[in-house]
């Protein structure tokens, strides 16, 4: 009997070892389990977040093409009107040149994009100022001039060109109307149209540019004075 009740008491210690090793197998495969969740998991957003970087670059990559396109337009345009206008030089206000740090913004706004901050990932720069402002309000010519462009360009919008004579021209973008026509003279303060969002914009603002015969120069070097002052 001494025999028998050993066996069995070493049967049952048997037994819990046995059920204690198959609760710590049940336990480990349970962490495995969530191990090769969490490791499935971290996969799926891998590959997610490989289409999403991927499908970016391919936005991005046709975004720059478009703005490419468009900067080719816009040089275009300004080589054709340089090469008209040279031959009506304007010669009846003081020079364009002389007054650099002495202009007069042409709209009352705030900066939201400036001449060189990069486009698109840096692949392309700003050749403006983009001015943040109320759609409606006045945008004013910044010197004497006449009205080289007055329509519509892909990317800008309606855009309102004004030679200023010696190679030099501004560029008014973005706007919602036109209040002047090409050929027409203006003089510094005059209202040439109002702001908008016109060429694909998601606010209301002005597009400002310089230029100088067919190269873009920081507006902010030329233009120092807030309007009414």
């Amino acid at each position: 009997m001494e025999t028998v009740s050993s066996r069995i008491r070493e049967l049952a210690e048997l037994l819990s070892q046995v059920a204690a090793e198959e609760a710590r197998l049940s336990d480990l495969a349970k962490t495995q389990s969530a191990e090769l969740e969490k490791l499935a998991r971290a996969q799926q957003e891998r590959k997610t977040l490989l289409v999403a970087l991927k499908n970016k670059m391919a936005t991005e990559g046709r975004e720059i093409e478009r703005l490419a396109a468009q900067e080719q337009d816009l040089a275009r345009l300004i080589a054709e009107l340089t090469s008209i206008l040279s031959d009506y030089p304007i010669t009846s206000e003081e020079p364009f040149s002389e007054h650099r740090g002495r202009l007069t913004w042409p709209v009352a706004g705030t900066l939201m994009r400036d001449f060189g901050q990069p486009r698109v990932g840096g692949q392309l720069k700003w050749n403006g100022v983009v001015l943040a402002a109320p759609r409606g309000r006045e945008v004013r010519s910044v010197y004497h001039g006449r009205i080289a462009f007055a329509d519509w360009l892909a990317g800008l919008g309606l855009l309102v060109i004004i030679d200023h004579g010696e190679g030099y021209m501004t560029l008014y973008g973005y706007n919602e109307t036109i209040l002047k026509n090409a050929g027409d003279w203006v003089a510094p303060g005059d209202v040439i149209a109002t702001v908008g969002d016109s060429g694909g914009q998601t606010e209301a603002g002005l597009y400002f540019e310089i230029r100088q015969g067919t190269k873009p120069v920081n507006p902010r070097r030329w233009v120092t004075r807030r309007p009414g002052e």
